[in-house]
């Protein structure tokens, strides 16, 4: 049995109210809609204009309707397509000449740029950036148990990548006592690539390497040996060292080396 608006509980009353209203609107808007329709049909007539005529005036409507939004939707796709295509076109165009790279500079005289040193633990001395320039300085050599011993200038400083940059560019100089260093292009503890041997004489000279020139080396882990891998140019890495110990310089070798504009390109 249907319930009555007497029968309601309290709690029940707003939510029939909104519902009577709801109704009431739906109710005026279809009352208007009727009177809308029916006001249009009596101008029809006052124009002599039948119930055929207006049927068929608004079949041509609907089909004017849909045609126009057929027309559109060919435009539409036309469009998108044209647009697909040029950045299909402009994909492969950057694939086949990709931007040049951005060069990679270190004139160490930023502090953001953290050169900081690294010796084996019985040789002693300093490196770092000190005057606006690079610095090693060896104070003694003393091999480890395995024969190695080392002196670097480090920096983790570096753009995530290298690839597609084809040369590498430093000044270096030295007070004579270490005669040859080496830079590296290092990626982790397990890939690097080492440049040419380069000599350190007492005035300023600038040396450049082509990218091709390194030699790749790697090794399974930190603690092997590291042998020389064909091809290979520099891609992802983690840091640069210049570095002047084993086997480039004797183990009574000491002395000082400085380095200056360091750009790859």
């Amino acid at each position: 049995m249907p319930r009555r608006y007497d029968d309601l509980q309290p709690e029940e009353l707003p939510e029939v109210l909104r519902e009577a209203v709801r109704r009431q609107d739906v109710d005026e808007r279809e009352r208007e809609l009727r009177m809308d329709r029916e006001s249009y049909e009596q101008a029809a007539q006052e124009m002599g204009i039948s119930r055929v005529e207006l049927d068929r005036a608004a079949a041509a409507s609907h089909a004017a309707t849909v045609t126009r939004i057929r027309r559109g939707r060919r435009i539409r796709n036309t469009v998108t397509g044209a647009a697909m295509a040029l950045l299909a076109v402009a994909g492969v165009y950057r694939v086949a000449n990709p931007p040049e790279p951005e060069p990679a500079a270190w004139t160490f005289e930023s502090t953001a740029q953290a050169w900081s040193g690294d010796f084996n633990p019985r040789s002693t001395g300093r490196a770092g950036q000190e005057g606006g320039r690079g610095v090693i300085q060896v104070e003694r050599f003393v091999a480890e148990d395995d024969g190695r011993y080392w002196a670097n200038l480090n920096t983790a400083s570096v753009p995530p990548s290298l690839k597609g940059h084809e040369t590498i560019t430093l000044r270096i100089r030295g007070d004579g006592g270490l005669g040859r260093a080496r830079l590296f292009v290092e990626n982790g503890a397990t890939e690097r690539w080492r440049s040419p041997d380069i000599p350190v004489g007492t005035e300023w000279r600038t040396v450049t390497f082509r990218m091709d020139q390194l030699e790749h080396q790697i090794r399974p882990d930190s603690r092997s040996s590291w042998r020389g891998e064909r091809g290979g140019a520099p891609g992802a890495v983690t840091g640069v060292s210049l570095k002047v110990g084993h086997p480039f310089n004797p183990t009574d070798a000491r002395g000082r080396v400085e380095v200056d504009d360091l750009r790859i390109d």
